[in-house]
């Protein structure tokens, strides 16, 4: 078994720590597991291709309904499934994340359309390839390291942070030189709560 992990100052984008591999012995220049990008996050994505992407342009709540009944991809036979193999119905967006439901997500992203998904998504520091599908909505190859700085825009009133990993250099000579993440307003202000249904 192998882990990797990435924490992100949300303020900052300072990487607080990371851990790209265990037991890996002494070896250089190895495998970073915490920022390849060869391996899908699964259902972390959804946030950021999916419901993100739908209370930004679509001005969805978190109590939006979506539809958790059998799905089968536009223009295939392939049908969608979550965890379970079963349906939940009419269910809140909230819900249908809290409880991991694939087929609301991609229900959600065909909505929003992938080109504003892939938009809202860049913002974020990730970026997705021009050919994906909508599956995309359910996993996406993206680093521990990029996951952990959008999520940060989340918890920084929509501003995101690149991350850094050095904040300050200071000399033999008494240099001292200092860096700052480059920040930008990856999305606007929402309010996520539709207070009719509290």
């Amino acid at each position: 078994m192998q882990v990797a992990a990435t924490i992100v100052e949300p303020s900052t984008g300072n990487v607080i720590a990371q851990i790209g591999g265990r037991k890996q012995g002494k070896i250089l220049l190895g495998l970073n597991r915490a920022t390849s990008t060869q391996r899908s996050n699964g259902s972390t994505i959804k946030p950021i291709l999916d419901y993100g992407p739908a209370i930004e342009y679509l001005n969805w709540s978190t109590y939006h309904l979506l539809e958790d009944t059998p799905y089968t991809y536009a223009g295939t036979d392939i049908s969608l499934y979550d965890w379970d193999h079963a349906y939940d119905g009419t269910i809140t967006m909230r819900k249908a994340l809290a409880n991991s439901r694939n087929i609301p997500a991609v229900r959600t992203l065909e909505t929003v359309g992938l080109s504003r998904a892939k938009s809202f998504a860049n913002n974020l520091g990730i970026s997705i390839p021009a050919d994906a599908g909508l599956s995309t909505g359910i996993g996406a190859d993206v680093s521990t390291l990029q996951v952990a700085s959008a999520y940060g825009a989340f918890a920084n009133g929509g501003t995101y942070q690149k991350p850094i990993y050095v904040s300050q250099i200071k000399t033999a000579d008494g240099m001292q030189h200092t860096y700052q993440s480059e920040s930008k307003q990856a999305m606007k202000l929402q309010q996520l709560h539709d207070h009719r249904y509290a």
